[in-house]
């Protein structure tokens, strides 16, 4: 996700988006 822009449609739901985040950061500490 992209907090700050205006809601436009995506074709990755927010969730989603914090899902990858969050496992790219796990994943780049391991």
């Amino acid at each position: 996700g992209t907090p700050g822009l205006e809601p436009v449609p995506s074709p990755v739901p927010e969730p989603l988006c914090w899902e990858m985040s969050f496992t790219f950061s796990r994943r780049r500490q391991s």
